[in-house]
């Protein structure tokens, strides 16, 4: 049987030791130089944010320019978006990319010395970070919902049924992973904890091996994997509960140092002009995002582009046409993340991102 067309997904172990570690290295080492605006909110780094008269004033104010992209996680599907964004920032405002994959702290740290301009970082490892210490903004959203859900093979139809029976769930119930199941279980009076035989695994990819292999009865997947396994293995397999319903928040932000921010006003704003041209195109044109979707992920067949279109833009709208930042999602994701005790101080929304750049490209580009 192959293996999922993503060789990892996003890491689900705990470390926030470890970010709370690099981001004071990193404050430490740069603490002699530039200006000091970690307590600076992310609306008074932004000033205000002057609108371009037309796309073509935006680009001739930054083209030439290259910015530094990374991402926490390896290209899946849910990451097309993001690929068409960047190839916009090059063609629409000639802005070049150069984009690699890390791991969460180094990136996190990347970020905050300006070796990295813009990260791929999902909610999570950015209130991490930021409770740290880190002078971190979202200025963007890329896969604004919950991708995760608890798949089981039929004939298991409902939460109900797994009682007792092994169930594969990240090392830390702190996390997104854990988080969503724990979440969707409370809503049916059930505890993860004393109800299911809890099989800790460390990734997504090692719950993904042990739903295929069947060791396990449900476990916790990412939507796009259960569409490769209802093709890979002609099962039958049962959504028991999205995250998205139960456990709104967002997935992964474009994510900026404060400093270059204040910097690179410009730049920020044709990177979420972009985001936003993107998401139109993958409306428009689901042929082209199958083709691009395929490009990217390794193994990723026709059929299976098409099925996780289907889902992503016209079932979950995971790209909204007007930006991603929504002040609903992003109370939610807060809220969860305290009660979940991965944030312990009392931030809010407006202590994490900022809107101006989606709402002055809303401006320039129009609403939809």
């Amino acid at each position: 049987m192959a293996k999922p067309a993503y060789p990892g997904g996003w890491r689900s172990t705990p470390r926030s030791r470890r970010v709370a570690v690099v981001v004071a290295m990193t404050l430490a080492l740069g603490a002699c130089g530039g200006v000091d605006l970690t307590d600076a909110g992310p609306d008074e780094v932004a000033g205000e944010v002057a609108v371009p008269a037309s796309e073509a004033a935006l680009r001739e104010k930054v083209q030439g320019k290259t910015v530094s992209v990374a991402s926490a996680g390896f290209t899946n599907p849910t990451f097309t978006t993001m690929h068409k964004t960047l190839e916009i920032l090059n063609s629409d405002f000639g802005v070049k990319s150069d984009y690699r994959v890390m791991d969460s702290s180094p990136m996190n740290a990347a970020l905050i010395s300006g070796q990295i301009q813009i990260g791929h970082v999902s909610i999570g490892g950015m209130l991490g970070a930021i409770e740290a210490g880190a002078p971190l903004v979202a200025i963007g959203v890329n896969s604004q919902k919950n991708a995760y859900e608890i798949l089981a093979k039929a004939p298991i139809a409902k939460l109900e049924d797994l009682r007792g029976k092994p169930f594969a769930v990240s090392q830390n119930l702190n996390s997104i992973v854990g988080q969503t199941a724990t979440t969707c279980f409370d809503q049916v009076g059930m505890d993860v904890k004393k109800d299911l035989q809890l099989i800790h695994l460390g990734n997504v990819s090692q719950i993904t091996e042990a739903l295929l292999k069947g060791t396990v009865a449900a476990g916790v997947a990412t939507n796009y994997v259960r569409i490769e396994f209802g093709l890979e293995t002609k099962d039958t397999w049962n959504v028991l509960c999205r995250g998205a319903d139960a456990n709104p928040q967002f997935h992964n932000l474009y994510t900026v140092g404060k400093e270059w921010l204040r910097e690179n006003g410009d730049l920020a704003l044709a990177l979420v002009a972009a985001e936003l041209k993107s998401a139109r195109w993958a409306r428009a044109n689901p042929d082209e995002w199958v083709k691009l979707a395929m490009s990217k992920v390794r193994d990723l067949t026709e059929e299976q582009a098409k099925l996780d279109y289907k889902m992503f833009i016209e079932e979950l709208d995971m790209w909204p046409v007007n930006g991603g930042i929504d002040q609903t999602i992003c109370d939610r994701s807060i809220a969860t993340a305290k009660k979940f005790g991965v944030l312990r101080k009392d931030l809010t929304c407006a202590d994490i991102m900022t809107r101006k750049y989606q709402d002055a490209a809303l401006a320039l580009l129009g609403r939809q």
